[in-house]
This record gives C-alpha cells, sequence and structure tokens, in this order.
C-alpha cells in the first residue's frame, strides 16, 4: 500500500467528485481513478458507488474511513517530525546580552534548553550594549539581551520584534556608614553629587536612562568604573564611593552587614527587553525566548516591593 492511494481515497470523499479531487491533488483524474482502484484491489473492496453522478461511499468504504483519516494524519505527522529533526541538526543560535545572565536563572534556563534540543548549538555572549546591537545586526537569527532605554539605539526600529522581558530597577548601593546609608529620601541627583562607582559594561544604558528622567548627560560622571561586579563590590565595602546598580545585582552581592541597599525616590525602572529581527527566528528560538520570559515572571512583583531593602 502507498499512502497516496489514502489520500486520493480521502480526497475523492471532500470533493464528492473524481475530476475535483484531482485538481487539489494537482494530478490528473486518472490518476487518482488508479490510486482508487489499487486501494479497492488490495483491500479486497469497492470504496464508492460509482453508479451515481457524484462518489458516493459504499459500507466497506465508509467503514475503511476512519483508519484511513488516521494512516494520513499519522504520516503527516511523521514529515513533521523528520521535517523539525533536519532543521535542528543545523540549527544554531546566538545569544548576545548585557551581563545579566547569572542574575535570572537564565543558565538554568539555557540548560535545560539543551536537554530537549540536543541538536542546536547554543552560542551565548555576554557584552555591552553596543556588542548586542552589533550582533543583532549581524546574526539573522540572533537573541539580543539589553535595557529597554537602549532600542532607541536600534537601527530602522520596524524591522525588530521587542518582548518586555525583566522589570528590574536601579537602587542605591552604599556603605553602613556611608551618610547616605541613614539619610532620608534619597533621589538620582543626590546620588550624582557623590563619588560615583558603576559596571564599565552599563554605562550607556545608565545615561540613557538618566536621559529619560531629565538628568543631563553631562551630569553623569563616574569617578570609577569597574570590570566586574567582584571589584565594584570591594570597591563601596571599602567606602570609597557608592554605586548605582540593578536591585537584582545588589540582592545578589548584598551581605547585610557592611552594604545596604536603598530604593531611590524616582524608582527608576531599568528593564531589559528581548530583541529579535522579525520574522527571522526559528520555531526553536520561539520556545526558548517563551522559556525565559515565563522563567522570569515573578521577577516583576519582587522589584515592586516596598520599602527599603
Amino acid at each position: 500500500m502507498k499512502i497516496i492511494w489514502f489520500q486520493a481515497f480521502l480526497a475523492v470523499v471532500r470533493c464528492r467528485r473524481f475530476s475535483d479531487a484531482a485538481e487539489e491533488m494537482y494530478t490528473s483524474q486518472a490518476n487518482v481513478s488508479k490510486y482508487i482502484s489499487l486501494l479497492e484491489k488490495e483491500l479486497g473492496v469497492t470504496l464508492f458507488d460509482r453508479s451515481t453522478r457524484t462518489a458516493q461511499l459504499t459500507d466497506d468504504g465508509k467503514a475503511i474511513l476512519p483508519y484511513a483519516e488516521k494512516i494520513v494524519e499519522t504520516f503527516s505527522a511523521l514529515q513533521d517530525a523528520i521535517s523539525l529533526n533536519k532543521s535542528e541538526e543545523s540549527a544554531s543560535i546566538s545569544i548576545a546580552s548585557v551581563p545579566i545572565i547569572h542574575l535570572y536563572n537564565l543558565p538554568g534556563i539555557l540548560v535545560e534548553f539543551n536537554r530537549a534540543h540536543p541538536c542546536i548549538h547554543l552560542e551565548m555572549m555576554e557584552t555591552d550594549m553596543n556588542g548586542v546591537l552589533q550582533c543583532l545586526e549581524k546574526e539573522k537569527n540572533a537573541i539580543g539581551i539589553l535595557r529597554t532605554c537602549a532600542l532607541q539605539m536600534l537601527p530602522e526600529t520596524e524591522k525588530w520584534h521587542k518582548s518586555p522581558f525583566i522589570y528590574d530597577e536601579l537602587v542605591l548601593l552604599c556603605n553602613r556608614k556611608n551618610p547616605l546609608a541613614g539619610a532620608g529620601e534619597i533621589s538620582l541627583s543626590d546620588c550624582l553629587d557623590e563619588k560615583l562607582i558603576i559596571l564599565s559594561t552599563g554605562f550607556d544604558e545608565y545615561r540613557l536612562l538618566l536621559m529619560d528622567y531629565g538628568i543631563p548627560a553631562n551630569r553623569f560622571a563616574p569617578k570609577i568604573k569597574c570590570a566586574s561586579v567582584s571589584t565594584l563590590k570591594n570597591y563601596v565595602e571599602n567606602d570609597l564611593g557608592v554605586s548605582l546598580i540593578t536591585r537584582g545585582m545588589a540582592k545578589k552581592i548584598c551581605d547585610n552587614k557592611t552594604l545596604i541597599i536603598r530604593r531611590l525616590a524616582e524608582k527608576p525602572r531599568f528593564p531589559l527587553s528581548i530583541v529579535t529581527r522579525k520574522n527571522a527566528f526559528t520555531p526553536e528560538a520561539s520556545i526558548l525566548i517563551q522559556q525565559m520570559i515565563d522563567a522570569c515572571r515573578d521577577i516583576d512583583e519582587e522589584t515592586n516591593a516596598g520599602g527599603p531593602v
């Protein structure tokens, strides 16, 4: 038996005419008649009453119909599975992100995705905002993770799909001996008047965010730019300055003995977005993006919790 025999059988059932079935299958009526005859001969039954103007199923044809539908449906599912497997064999997904991967359990998500899709090669790169933008421009199937305030830097903004991802907040991290630790309400301007310590990879995003809050770019003049979180923590622990960092990062490094986290009066939102080219990423990339969004769904509630930390 051949699958095309069953496909022809179902086409005639749908169209009620051999000529219409042939048109649906992009073949000749003679071929459809041949396929039906071969199936009838193989099964030893007559499937259609050919004495009427339209093709009517015989009792045997009615009995065979659900089995034929199941056979064609299973074959179609098999073809889809083979097609997906072939696409995965050569698929790769590039992920370029600002340095936040360790903060939101993204490594665990990537490991789980690799287990489910072992044939897909994941390329992961942490870089600054400009590095993410360059990767998105260069790689058609790239996934970019960057601060939402940086989306304005994307060229031809209409060609990008942007998904809100994590709604983090900018906070002040300082030594408990620092005057700001026990001060009243603290604003962004108050922080800029201090010896400011930031991560060098976040400089451009900080500047864009502050401009959104009406602070001129020239007011943002950090005294120290650190290449690593551990170095930043060490400087703040020794009260060499204060730092503006995300609340997610602050909670990772604050020991509650030497350091303290203070929320700012503006509660400046510093969210992340996932960016991809429209109509360019694969179904597998869509699955990965949704898994990342779902895994980080609770972070917004945590960020919005009121009061000092």
